[in-house]
């Protein structure tokens, strides 16, 4: 391992910490000795979004992509910025571009349904989330979004069973009741506690 990737590595170690100040310190310290690493400029586009520096996370992501056009993990996290950023058609190009480079890339695929959730194209965004939990079936992001994309377009019989999967993703917790869940049983005789659970929904 070179002294690129070492510190690449020590970046990323604190960007999965949280530490994204220190890690985009890193990253550009890297940048600063190696200038054309496409890689540190994608960790860059990453740490920035990561505080909400859209603009300059673009910048970073198009600096990679200037560097390796055939990037996909850059095309890939440019379109989730270009969606949070409030532009999802060229998200949706963004991605486009990254899947014709890696066609089962997944995390494409997923940012692809996103971006056109966003742009109000719900039956394209159905079919990119089922092709990527093909890919993926453990992918409970993608999973939730599917069953969002299905409630949307009115497909209530498969939505919300399979939004039962947003418990699975990271971070997700099920609310502090003392109580047994419903498991579908008859009630006659019996009490039922309706709890409210989440505010609304943003994607």
């Amino acid at each position: 391992m070179n002294d690129t990737d070492r510190r690449l590595g020590d970046g990323w170690r604190e960007h999965a910490a949280g530490r994204l100040g220190a890690a985009e310190a890193v990253y550009r310290e890297v940048l600063a000795h190696a200038p054309a690493t496409a890689n540190a400029w994608c960790l860059l586009g990453m740490s920035l979004h990561d505080q909400g520096r859209f603009d300059e996370s673009k910048v970073a992501y198009r600096r990679a992509l200037a560097i390796d056009p055939h990037f996909s993990v850059a095309w890939s996290n440019l379109s989730n910025t270009l969606t949070r950023a409030g532009e999802p058609e060229q998200a949706i190009s963004c991605c486009e571009t990254a899947l014709a480079n890696s066609p089962d890339y997944a995390p494409a695929l997923h940012n692809l349904g996103t971006a056109q959730v966003a742009a109000g194209r719900f039956a394209e965004a159905r079919a990119s989330f089922e092709h990527a939990l093909e890919l993926v079936p453990d992918n409970a992001d993608s999973a939730t979004n599917l069953a969002l994309v299905r409630l949307t377009l009115g497909d209530y019989a498969g939505g919300w069973p399979a939004y039962e999967r947003r418990w699975d993703k990271a971070g997700v917790k099920r609310p502090p009741v003392a109580a047994n869940l419903w498991d579908g049983s008859p009630l006659r005789g019996r009490s039922f506690l309706l709890h409210h659970e989440q505010g609304l929904a943003a994607w």
